[in-house]
């Protein structure tokens, strides 16, 4: 693996993570956030505003789009899309890219070669040792 597609790998395994981040936090938040808007609406006497959730279920839906047509670095197609049908897998679950076959794990590979090569010497050669 060259520099330059070690750093591309590297870019864009650190844009899935932050996608896939993104996603999770805001998919882990919207359903209490619904109910905490909900209870305050029940106790300034508005009544049952469950329906000021749909904005976040929104936001919700447009991340998870998001995150599922990542691009692959290394053909620029969506990772786990063909054709514009998911086949069954979703970018979450999908090992490989469905177009050129790039692994998950080279990605995480090529970042933990990018960090490596980030750190000083003397530090690299201590972190060989363990």
């Amino acid at each position: 693996m060259d520099d330059i597609e070690t750093i591309a790998y590297t870019r864009g395994w650190r844009d899935y993570k932050k996608r896939r981040t993104i996603f999770l936090f805001s998919f882990v938040t919207w359903i209490p956030l619904c109910f905490v808007i909900s209870y305050v609406a029940n106790l300034l006497g508005i009544g049952d505003y469950i329906w000021l959730c749909v904005p976040l279920m929104l936001v919700w839906l447009v991340l998870e789009i998001r995150w599922s047509l990542w691009p692959c670095p290394r053909c620029g197609k969506q990772f786990a899309v063909r054709d514009g049908f998911f086949y069954g897998q979703s970018v979450l679950i999908a090992s490989k890219c469905v177009h050129c076959g790039l692994w998950k794990t080279d990605l995480m590979r090529a970042e933990r070669l990018a960090q490596k090569m980030a750190k000083p010497e003397h530090e690299a050669a201590v972190d060989d040792l363990h």
